[in-house]
């Protein structure tokens, strides 16, 4: 499934949060520099969807804070993994 991501690099802590526009925000505490964020990224995708790395691949976005990901898992296991990050306030 390939999903849209907005990344924060240079933050203070590492967090996924998924809202209802059906975004998921990626804030991540490395740089923005020599691929270093997206390298990051993946990992922590990765860690969160439970796959391994070679199965997250930024397909769209490598030098922008918008990405498109593509994640080894099929429709329904992402989404209800997506689910879980979901904060209602």
């Amino acid at each position: 499934m390939i999903i849209d991501v907005h990344v924060k690099p240079n933050s203070r802590a590492n967090e996924l949060i998924y809202d209802l526009s059906g975004t998921l925000k990626a804030k991540i505490t490395s740089a923005p520099e020599a691929g270093k964020a997206n390298e990051h990224l993946i990992k922590l995708l990765s860690a969160f969807f439970q796959v391994p790395q070679k199965n997250i691949q930024i397909i769209k976005g490598h030098k922008s804070s918008r990405k498109s990901v593509k994640i080894g898992l099929g429709d329904e296991e992402v989404m209800k993994k997506l689910r879980e990050l979901i904060k209602v306030t």
